[in-house]
């Protein structure tokens, strides 16, 4: 009788997936423009796809590289340009999917009395030296007629980049909500310029190691990326905004706020989140991601800062998102 009660467990144990799904683990930071991972936790939108998906907020760009690298985790974000950079530097990745742009919450931040003589003189704070953030400071520079390359960048993690402008160890800082708000608010700061100003200037992005994407089941990749679209659909129904803000405060910014009903719709309005039209055509063959990349690549060989050649094609793998996206249809 014991034998056949273990027998009939371990039968069911087979038969349901979520008992015998293994456990993916992903790298995210506070930025509203990741928040449909948070979303597709606490909804369950991973667990009805038969995934067992665990969000980790690392906090930092810098943290969630080293996890990546360390296989400390499976999935993560990343800027796209980042992402570029780290495969220069020879991390064998993969961009899985371009997910949102920054629309205004990546900001350009100066002193009320800043005076733009400075700027090959004194250093400018960024919170990463990589390609995306220096093109979009490229744009911001080019109409003060300064050279990206009379300027010297200082990159600091977000909370001393903050600190530091308030004190007034930087003049000029670029950053991003909530720590842009912070900085107007307390260090006699106002916004010069928006990622807005420039639309596709920064993208963010989902890459893992090539290992990892050999590893992963195809089809928990596809099923991944379903429970990302329903979590997408959920945020831009208004009928979900309250508990949406209840999941922005508590798990995007956890430790953080909370935030006012005011700053989230701010934050929100600051990220344009792809929905599917927009996820397919950037992120088909020779869409728009490509077709950034390649703008990404002039801009970096003009300013001596290309590393390591690449191509579209080396770099990307988005076919599992766009799987799903055909099998939502």
């Amino acid at each position: 009788m014991k034998r056949l009660l273990l027998t009939l467990c371990i039968f069911a144990v087979t038969l349901n997936p979520i008992a015998q799904a293994r456990t993916y683990k992903m790298a995210t930071l506070p930025w509203v423009g990741y928040s449909p991972a948070n979303v597709a936790e606490v909804k369950g939108f991973w667990k009805e796809a038969g995934l067992d998906v665990r969000v980790f907020n690392l906090h930092t760009l810098q943290a969630i590289d080293e996890a990546l690298q360390n296989k400390t985790v499976d999935l993560a974000f990343g800027i796209t340009g980042g992402e570029v950079e780290l495969y220069a530097k020879g991390v064998p990745l993969k961009i899985l999917a371009e997910i949102d742009w920054s629309y205004g919450g990546d900001k350009i931040v100066v002193k009320n009395n800043f005076d733009p003589n400075t700027l090959k003189t004194k250093p400018i704070g960024i919170y990463q030296v990589g390609p995306s953030l220096s093109f979009f400071l490229d744009h911001y520079l080019s109409t003060l007629g300064v050279k990206l390359s009379e300027t010297t960048l200082n990159e600091t993690e977000l909370d001393v980049l903050t600190q530091n402008f308030i004190q007034g160890v930087f003049e000029v800082i670029v950053t991003y909500d909530p720590y842009a708000l912070q900085a107007e608010r307390e260090g006699n700061g106002k916004v010069a310029a928006t990622s807005r100003d420039y639309p596709g200037v920064i993208t963010d992005s989902i890459m893992a190691l090539d290992e990892a994407v050999k590893d992963i089941p195809r089809q928990d990749l596809v099923n991944f990326f379903k429970g990302w679209l329903k979590a997408e659909a959920w945020i831009h129904d208004p009928a979900n905004w309250k508990e949406y803000m209840d999941i922005l405060n508590t798990h995007t910014f956890a430790g953080e706020g909370p935030y006012s009903e005011e700053d989230l719709r701010d934050m929100a309005a600051s990220v344009k989140i792809l929905d599917p039209t927009l996820l397919r055509e950037r992120n088909q063959p020779n869409g728009g991601l490509s077709q950034y990349l390649q703008e990404l690549k002039t801009f970096l060989d003009t300013n001596q800062q290309l590393q390591k050649e690449f191509t579209a094609e080396a770099i990307l793998d988005t076919s599992a998102l766009l799987e799903a996206l055909d099998q939502a249809q």
